[in-house]
C-alpha cells in the first residue's frame, strides 16, 4: 500500500499489492485468523484482473487493508465476532457497489 501511496498504482506495485493480499489469504487461517483469510479473499477478488486493477477504487482497498490491520491489532479472529461480520458485511456490500 504504501508504494501505491507514494509512487502512484502502477501495474507492477498493484501487482505486488495484489500478491500480498493472496499471501494474507492463505496465510490467516494458518494462524487462526479465519477472518483475515476472508478479508483478503475479498480484496484478491477486487484486485484480481490485472486489466481493471488500475481501476479498483484506493478508499476500498484501503478498507480492506486496514480491516485487516484491525482484525490483526484488535484479535479479532472470525466472523462470529460482531465487528468481524460487520467488517465483512460492509466489504461485501462495497465490492458488489463496484462491480468486481
Amino acid at each position: 500500500r504504501q508504494a501505491v501511496r507514494s509512487e502512484g498504482p502502477s501495474p507492477e506495485n498493484m501487482e505486488s499489492l495484489y500478491l500480498r493480499a493472496h499471501d494474507l489469504k492463505g496465510l490467516g487461517a494458518t494462524y487462526g485468523f479465519p477472518l483475515i483469510t476472508r478479508i483478503a479473499g475479498l480484496l484478491c477478488r477486487l484486485i484480481d484482473d490485472k486489466a481493471k486493477r488500475l481501476q479498483a477504487p484506493m478508499p476500498l482497498i484501503d478498507a480492506h487493508i486496514d480491516a485487516i490491520k484491525a482484525a490483526a491489532r484488535d484479535d479479532i479472529k472470525t466472523e462470529d465476532h460482531p465487528v468481524g461480520k460487520i467488517l465483512v458485511q460492509e466489504l461485501e456490500g462495497r465490492i458488489r457497489e463496484f462491480g468486481a
